[in-house]
């Protein structure tokens, strides 16, 4: 399984072909996992601090009483948005190859961040959440069987990988 979860990081900036809901979902729950040990302290301090507030009911006098974040907090938060920054690409990347395994242009992946933004901007009630779980519903769908216009199915076919996607593995691992 781990190979899955860092196929997409050795595939870096591959925008072409197609990839598997188990490279997808792998790299996501890397991703998930990563990310929330490098930003939970600072989550966790945010929450605090804004209850901390409300409690107060958002008395400017409280602005002396609010903790200031620990260097490891601070750190940990630039490490969690260095990691955002450093898997932005293989992520737009993946999201493509794996619109492609749908038959899908990679266009449709540009769809869903500008409706995520203007639903987010609306202040949609649950506009965001909706969006995500809307995103993972498609990158779970099954992709097509057999060749499509976007390359050869990444699935194994008589027992074994189909050989493009073999090649694409292989050359990855030896990069």
């Amino acid at each position: 399984m781990l190979q899955w979860m860092i196929l997409p990081l050795k595939r870096y900036a591959d925008f072409s072909g197609r990839s598997r809901r188990r490279e997808f979902f792998g790299f996501f729950a890397l991703n998930t996992v990563v990310t929330g040990a490098l930003l939970g302290p600072i989550w966790t301090w945010l929450v605090g601090n804004a209850a901390a507030l409300k409690a107060a009911g958002l008395s400017p006098k409280l602005a002396g009483t609010i903790a200031d974040p620990s260097p490891l907090v601070l750190g940990l938060g630039l490490l969690g948005g260095l990691w955002a920054i450093a898997t932005l690409i293989p992520t737009v990347s993946l999201s493509v190859r794996r619109l492609h395994d749908l038959g899908k242009s990679g266009w449709w992946y540009l769809a869903f961040v500008v409706i995520a933004l203007a639903v987010s901007f609306a202040d949609v009630p649950l506009g965001g959440f909706t969006m995500a779980v809307a995103y993972l519903a498609i990158m779970s769908l099954p992709g097509t069987r057999g060749d499509n216009r976007f390359g050869a199915d990444p699935r194994p076919g008589d027992g074994s990988m189909a050989k493009s996607n073999v090649l694409a593995f292989e050359a990855a691992v030896r990069r």
